[in-house]
């Protein structure tokens, strides 16, 4: 590369520059004045900007004489207005790895005010209260804190969406997948394209199968609102995630499903799960499924005493068709469907102790026999039930799921029907009596994973670097 020094009065901004920098002029002249000028702007042959508008406004602002610059003489002019969306595009896959950023920060004594960003020493990610000044939009900032980072202290940051996407869910995701198989038990191919709560890509995701719970959120959901050694009833067991992991994180289950086939598969994942555990040292308490028609939760529970803990991931209607059995309720008629859907929740709740908390995963359903397809409110009629049935509706969580097949089929219906494609799920947590006191009840959220987390990661460690590749 050939670098110059051009009069800042000889380049010339493009015109159709898309990309708005003006919030971030002021703390790169900040760096220009603390660093010098270290990164050249890049101009074509008529000393047009290719790259470099916020560096040429700082300039302007130190009302600096030249400028250093290099040429993109070599470049067609198909390739400059590329090479000028790119350049700003690519940095926005980049990501902070906040423990390593917060090891930085603690080791360096500099003043970072005169940037105009906001980090301090013991930085944490945190949802912005109050709009920026300039932006009405709420941000994300770093703030002080000296307790640790959100990761740290929930495993997941407990905000109001969680992204399976992210590296951080990616990884926990990628610790569990060689250890659980829950698809096996239903035929396959229920959905043609993907899960309705599987795996992310990187943990595994079959996009031809049958939907499997994601782990990580099985993991955290148990964490944060089932107490230590909680008893946890799932009147809507489906594979086995739920129950494994509620057994490997002590707290008994007892999960209800009508099918048998599913009911053996999920034994046979729980004895193999069970196997490497005591192999690795690891106490676990075997979870129980139990075949039966989820409409008979109040009898199956009768004598059990009062559980803790209810998680449930019912039927989406008849999204998925599980089975040809008339009492399946994916079968049934959506009146009798929601007759029977809230029955099952209020003798579900009736089984809950007080001071309890409830977590459903549920998604919207459309219509297939309406001109428009619209959506049956599958969500808010999960809202009523639980709450004619005695609970709070306490918490919405939003689950972002992979995209997988969403970005092939999205174009065809939005063109014809403006139709989205739902790539996310509600998790809707409920709570029966105090919430203070059922908190009390969970203490600190538990982090570890006891032994096997060492086993599984050393097993997963080089898979999991070429999946982010």
């Amino acid at each position: 590369m050939q670098f110059e020094e051009l009069s800042l009065k000889e380049l010339k901004p493009y015109e159709r520059n898309p990309r708005k920098n003006d919030r971030a002029v002021d703390g790169v002249a900040e760096s220009i004045k603390q660093f010098g000028f270290k990164q050249p702007i890049v101009i074509d042959k008529d000393n047009v900007i290719v790259a470099g508008h916020t560096r040429y406004k700082a300039a302007k602002k130190l009302k600096l004489a030249t400028v250093p610059v290099v040429r993109a003489d070599d470049l067609t002019e198909e390739q400059v207005k590329a090479y000028r969306i790119l350049d700003n595009k690519l940095s926005e896959y980049s990501y902070w790895d906040f423990d390593l950023l917060n090891v930085e920060l603690a080791d360096l004594d500099y003043d970072f005010e005169p940037f105009n960003v906001e980090f301090s020493a013991h930085d944490v990610m945190e949802e912005r209260t109050e709009p920026d000044e300039d932006d009405e939009e709420q941000v994300v900032r770093f703030t002080d804190a000296t307790n640790g980072s959100l990761s740290e202290d929930y495993i997941i940051p407990p905000l109001s969406v969680l992204n399976t996407r992210s590296a951080g869910w990616m990884k926990r995701a990628a610790m569990w997948q060689k250890i659980l198989r829950s698809g096996e038990g239903r035929k396959m191919n229920l959905l043609g394209g993907g899960g309705l709560l599987g795996l992310s890509l990187a943990a595994g995701q079959n996009l031809t199968g049958t939907s499997v719970f994601d782990p990580v959120l099985c993991e955290i959901l148990y964490k944060w609102f089932c107490p230590p050694g909680g008893r946890v009833l799932d009147p809507f067991a489906g594979g086995s995630v739920r129950g494994v992991i509620s057994g490997y994180l002590k707290r008994p289950y007892l999960g209800v499903d009508l099918s048998q086939t599913q009911i053996e598969s999920n034994e046979k994942t729980h004895e193999q799960f069970q196997e490497a555990l005591v192999s690795a040292g690891v106490d676990y308490v075997a979870p129980e499924w139990i075949c039966d028609d989820a409409r008979n939760i109040a009898q199956i529970v009768e004598g059990r005493g009062k559980f803790d803990y209810l998680i449930s991931c019912p039927p989406y209607y008849d999204l998925e068709i599980y089975s040809d059995d008339p009492k399946d309720l994916s079968n049934a008629s959506w009146d009798d469907f929601l007759r029977d859907y809230r029955q099952i929740y209020a003798d579900a709740v009736a089984a809950l102790d007080d001071d309890t908390f409830a977590s459903i995963v549920i998604g919207e359903v459309r219509d297939t026999k309406s001109k428009n397809r619209s959506y049956r409110n599958l969500v808010g009629e999960t809202v009523l039930a639980l709450q004619d049935a005695g609970m709070e509706y306490y918490n919405e969580l939003i689950l972002v799921n992979n995209v997988a097949t969403a970005a092939l089929r999205v174009r065809k219906q939005f063109a014809t029907m403006r139709k989205t494609v739902k790539v996310h799920q509600n998790v809707l947590v409920f709570v029966k009596g105090s919430a203070k006191k059922a908190t009390e009840k969970l203490g600190d959220v538990e982090k570890y994973l006891e032994a096997i987390e060492d086993m599984i990661e050393e097993e997963n460690e080089g898979e999991y670097s070429e999946q982010q590749e």
